[in-house]
């Protein structure tokens, strides 16, 4: 009875062949549920969509963002050549050593180029507006014995280029600070002797702006002219704004100048702020201790490479 049992347990057994259809139709249903259950229990779901749409969302918004501070500090700093015209060194301004010629190239993409008087160099920038950092640079190993003072003036250069950190543009003046707003350099875009710069005599100027002792910039008041006319015999006159002036000045090298205290007619002007900006100025004028003309314009400097004053041919 126990084999037999066993026997009765496999449908696949010969004694039993009346069970095997029923066992196979049995087993092909069993077959086919499972696989039907199987695809309603077994869709994947949607979560690679969501993948796919949130990865280029960050990638997108984020990448140009960064790309686009580090490089260009200002598109006017770039694509000139920017000629030296002074260092500021102390409480004055210093001439480049006649005969020599320093130049700087900012290309927009982080690198600056030029001749540093004797050799060329070349050095890594970046920055954002207005403010700058200029790398160590290389340069080429020449020796230039004449004009006396050229090596120790491009030492003094390409070192101190490095300490540079903001800059300011106005009109054809470069000038750069260093983190203390200290002036390093004047620079011009003009080529020198290219263009015959205006006179500095027999010229009416016209103040376009000035920068008081807080550095802040102002143009005139309204309604006000100020003017300054240099003669050849050392004599300044012009207005104020309300009252005449005058003064007498003296120049040196190829840009320093003093002026000395100016004296004014007494007038009294009613408006607003017509009186405090005539004393601003002819306080500052008394402070100006450098000069530059281009074809067209005239800058006055307390030497530190700040543009204090600065005139036109036209108001």
């Amino acid at each position: 009875m126990t084999r037999r049992s066993r026997r009765n347990l496999y449908p696949f057994n010969n004694e039993n062949s009346l069970m095997k259809p029923f066992f196979f139709t049995f087993l092909a249903g069993a077959l086919m549920l499972m696989l039907m259950l199987a695809g309603c229990t077994s869709q994947p779901p949607e979560t690679p969509a969501v993948t796919v749409t949130t990865i280029p969302a960050t990638v997108v918004t984020t990448m140009p963002t960064t790309a686009a501070v580090t490089v260009n500090p200002q598109e006017a700093l770039s694509g000139v050549t920017w000629y030296l015209v002074a260092f500021n060194k102390g409480a004055g301004s210093e001439n480049i050593i006649s005969g020599t010629g320093i130049t700087a190239w900012f290309d927009g993409k982080g690198r600056v180029s030029g001749s540093a008087g004797c050799n060329r160099y070349t050095a890594p920038y970046q920055g954002a507006i207005n403010s700058i950092q200029v790398g160590t640079p290389s340069a080429t190993l020449m020796t230039c014995d004449t004009p006396s003072g050229t090596m120790t003036q491009e030492t003094y250069y390409l070192t101190t280029l490095q300490g540079a950190s903001t800059f300011t543009i106005k009109g054809d003046i470069l000038t750069l600070y260093d983190t203390s707003g200290k002036a390093l350099f004047t620079f011009t875009k003009i080529v020198p002797g290219s263009e015959p710069p205006a006179p500095l005599t027999g010229v009416t100027w016209y103040m376009l702006s000035y920068v008081d002792s807080k550095g802040e910039i102002f143009a005139p008041v309204s309604g006000t002219t100020l003017t300054i006319q240099f003669d050849s015999a050392g004599n300044i006159t012009g207005n104020a704004g309300c009252n005449d002036y005058f003064a007498a000045y003296t120049t040196s090298g190829m840009h320093g100048i003093s002026i000395s205290s100016p004296g004014s007619t007494k007038k009294n002007c009613a408006g607003n702020g017509i009186m405090n900006q005539e004393s601003i100025y002819l306080q500052l004028l008394r402070d100006m201790t450098f000069y530059y003309t281009s074809n067209d314009e005239l800058l006055l400097s307390d030497g530190t490479g700040t543009a204090i004053l600065t005139y036109g041919m036209r108001k």
